[in-house]
């Protein structure tokens, strides 16, 4: 597991608005300019079942191993990851790696040799630290009711919500809409800080479940493998994956996930969406022959 604690950063600020164009986002371990306009970028991302890893020996028998692997033709620089497993203690948690906090290098593969097969964030680069938030529910409304820091209205504060802000930042709003968290009529740094102060440092990431972003400190664009999960093989649930990237100009972002079928995490085939699009395309055609007639 990897640590989401740095001394050295650990008095920075996370979120710094300089001006109205750009945005200073500082995680515990390095910081990044994120331009505050709007322009699209490419972010593939990998179906995980594609990038399963052997992992018998050295690691026992009764374990899945599987890449998060994303591509993207600009800088990315944040993802987060929810898995929610149906029965306790199913992701496996190397002692070594527990205790490194970072990502696994290589160099110790040989002394250790299941640290391989750890269940780790990475930027891309083993061995290398990164900067993690969690991503716990904004508990400051009503309850049963999210808070306001919940921008999205999805029961948690986290990138979703920071996607929210970066487009808006500086725009005149409606008082407590489109990330004005603050209630003035506008998104500004009030806001990010009212973001950051609900984000806070907790979240989960142990045998049981993950909940936790992470932020890339190379900020270049390619081919990264960001994660590593090991679950166990009779493990079943859930996962979703939030990648956010800086394509000169804007946050681009995607999003994917899915069920967890015996220790792997399945992207569904989107068969629903070709029926929808088959549907709508014979009652186009049914209409246009009624007008004809």
């Amino acid at each position: 597991m990897i640590s989401h604690r740095n001394d050295q950063g650990a008095t920075r600020p996370r979120f710094t608005v300089l001006g109205r164009r750009w945005l200073l986002l500082g995680a515990t371990l390095a910081w990044m300019l994120i331009p505050l306009e709007c322009a699209w970028g490419t972010i593939i991302i990998h179906p995980p079942e594609e990038n399963l890893r052997a992992n018998a020996p050295p690691l026992a028998s009764g374990y899945v191993t599987q890449d998060i692997v994303i591509e993207s033709d600009t800088a990315w620089f944040g993802a987060e990851l929810i898995i929610s497993l149906d029965q306790p203690d199913g992701i496996y948690q190397d002692l070594v790696g527990s205790s490194i906090g970072q990502s696994p290098s290589p160099d110790h593969f040989s002394s250790f040799p299941t640290l391989e097969f750890d269940t780790y964030m990475s930027t891309g680069v083993l061995g290398e630290g990164i900067g993690s938030m969690g991503g716990a529910p904004d508990l400051t409304g009503h309850p049963g009711t999210p808070g306001p820091s919940d921008i999205n209205g999805d029961g948690r504060v986290g990138l979703d919500d920071l996607h929210v802000l970066i487009l808006n930042y500086g725009l005149f709003v409606d008082p407590g809409t489109h990330g004005d968290i603050t209630g003035n009529g506008r998104v500004d740094a009030g806001d990010f800080g009212a973001l950051e102060s609900a984000w806070g440092e907790t979240g989960s990431f142990d045998a049981s479940a993950i909940n936790k972003t992470w932020f890339d400190s190379t900020g270049a664009p390619g081919i990264f493998a960001i994660a590593r999960i090991t679950l166990a093989e009779s493990a079943g649930g859930t996962w979703d994956l939030l990648v956010l990237a800086d394509p000169e100009g804007g946050s681009n972002r995607r999003r994917t996930g899915g069920p967890v079928v015996d220790g792997v995490m399945l992207i569904p085939e989107p068969t629903c969406l070709i029926a929808w699009a088959m549907f709508a395309l014979i009652l186009l055609m049914h209409r246009s022959r009624s007008a004809a007639a």
